[in-house]
């Protein structure tokens, strides 16, 4: 989750987390990385893990199942080639 924070967040968002996620110490620690800080916002309901950003006009859905179709549609090529060659 640190990773994934990290990695998404510019600074100033809102974390919204899934219902039984605890991330009010992870998103505090990332937060302090950062120079306008993290919000922990309200549970989003509508995801079973992980979390969603809300930012300055934009929202990002962290659950992890988005984050594997993500992984996934970038390296399904390549796995291809390795498998396929």
């Amino acid at each position: 989750m640190t990773k994934l924070l990290r990695a998404e967040c510019e600074g100033g968002e809102v974390i919204h987390p899934a219902p039984k996620e605890n991330m009010a110490g992870i998103v505090a620690a990332v937060g302090r990385e950062f120079k306008e800080g993290l919000t922990l916002g309200e549970q989003d309901e509508t995801i079973r893990n992980g979390f969603t950003i809300e930012g300055k006009g934009y929202y990002k859905n962290c659950c992890f199942t988005a984050v594997l179709e993500s992984a996934r549609e970038l390296y399904e090529g390549e796995t291809a080639d390795i498998l396929f060659k």
